[in-house]
């Protein structure tokens, strides 16, 4: 049920974190992700690509409802551009590493409660 959602997630038992090592533990850095892919004889960047194709054809469909948004939103006083829509995606890997949509996210989570949260959500080079 709660999948990919860490705020329920980090309050079970079997919920594993080392605030030292970012490539252990239940919730884990994209370097990780992409380190596995490689020993697993998988390309990165094409798994990568085959997310991006799932983002960019997930946003076309929703694009009218975008633009209608973006539309309403506009008034003479704010001038040609006046918003924005931030979209968070949860993606699944199967087991033959192709990628399926779970959800999208209208108004995804950037609280930063770990050091992992702050590396992965505010970009921040930092590493243990």
């Amino acid at each position: 049920m709660h999948l990919t959602n860490y705020s329920v997630n980090k309050k079970s038992d079997c919920f594993e974190y080392d605030p030292n090592n970012f490539s252990v533990g239940s919730k884990r850095d994209f370097n990780f992700l992409n380190k596995y892919l490689e020993s697993q004889g998988h390309s990165p960047d094409k798994v990568w690509d085959s997310i991006g194709d799932i983002i960019i054809k997930t946003v076309l469909t929703i694009y009218p409802q975008l633009l209608h948004q973006y539309r309403t939103s506009l008034t003479p006083k704010h001038g040609d551009f006046v918003c924005f829509e931030i979209l968070g995606f949860d993606i699944l890997l199967d087991e033959h590493i192709k990628p399926w949509l779970l959800e999208v996210n209208h108004s995804p989570s950037f609280n930063t409660d770990t050091p992992l949260d702050k590396h992965v959500k505010l970009n921040y080079s930092q590493k243990p």
